[in-house]
């Protein structure tokens, strides 16, 4: 079965035991109240759904364009079977999927898949973690965007309600019938300093405020995929080292043979250990590559 990364679902096979204890649902709660990132974030993503889709395409152009123009990166996309189009249309859905995901263990299993891949694909840690510095420059972007059209509307829909209220309607700067300030309008309360009338100031504060509250919900949840992403770093490397622990074995013990001219049973079910955990991270790459 694939998803919308193109890469098949991990089984139990593939996904190492360490990695399997943090997608527990007690794991993932703990993280997700360490963060503070809860229903009201879930909320506000998916209010998000439309905005990262308009602007998909950018962030993959943009993301690549990063990518591809250094040689340490470079060298990576290289070693990747996908075409530079297929990877992008992964960083098209994995924005969609801030938007989308249910937040629960099979949106963390898949994140720990995308730490997986990088992993087998030796991206450095550095580089995994630095990329997401282009998605927070065109999300951050696009949610400024945002913020401001929505201060805007904030002070539109306070003038039409002020333009609406009889007491309101006097001289002032918008229209020429009310005026952005106080009471004390026009009275200085220093050389050049106005006091803004408390219910305009209340508007834009309040839209300010929930243009912030977006931000963060993006910023909890990037935060929550790169925490897995790292545990998925970790686990792979605990896989490669069994690998190279259990191929020293099996150097002793073919030396030990060869000692002794013994070509017993042990020495087999030494070697298929050694195949097994060694098909172990084959099957881990092949099936994030959607080999399988």
């Amino acid at each position: 079965m694939t998803d919308a990364f193109g890469s098949t679902e991990l089984d139990d096979r593939s996904e190492p035991e360490q990695l399997g204890r943090l997608l527990e649902e007690t794991t993932l709660s703990w993280r997700k109240e360490f963060v503070d990132f809860d229903d009201e974030d879930a909320q506000r993503l998916a209010d998000l759904e439309s905005l990262f889709r308009e602007h998909q395409d950018e962030l993959a152009d943009r993301f690549y364009d990063n990518v591809l123009e250094y040689d340490e990166t470079n060298a990576v996309v290289d070693r990747s079977e996908r075409s530079i189009e297929a990877l992008k249309d992964a960083q098209r859905a994995y924005l969609h999927s801030l938007a989308t995901g249910d937040y629960g263990e099979a949106y963390f299993r898949n994140r720990a898949r995308i730490g997986m891949h990088h992993a087998t694909l030796e991206v450095p840690m550095a580089q995994y973690v630095g990329q997401y510095t282009v998605y927070y420059e065109v999300v951050l972007s696009m949610l400024e965007e945002r913020m401001q059209r929505e201060v805007v509307a904030a002070a539109e829909e306070w003038a039409a309600s002020e333009l609406e209220s009889a007491d309101s309607q006097r001289d002032g700067l918008f229209t020429g019938e009310f005026s952005v300030y106080a009471e004390t309008d026009y009275s200085r309360s220093g050389e050049d300093e106005f006091e803004l009338s408390e219910s305009f100031e209340s508007a834009l504060r309040e839209a300010i405020h929930e243009g912030m509250q977006d931000v963060l919900s993006v910023l909890r949840l990037t935060n929550l995929d790169m925490q897995m992403a790292a545990d998925a770093y970790d686990a792979a490397d605990r896989v490669g080292d069994d690998e190279q622990a259990t191929g020293t074995d099996d150097e002793r013990s073919g030396a030990d043979t060869a000692r002794t001219g013994s070509t017993s049973d042990g020495e087999s079910d030494e070697t298929g250990q050694s195949e097994g955990v060694g098909g172990l991270a084959d099957e881990i790459s092949d099936i994030l590559d959607g080999n399988t």
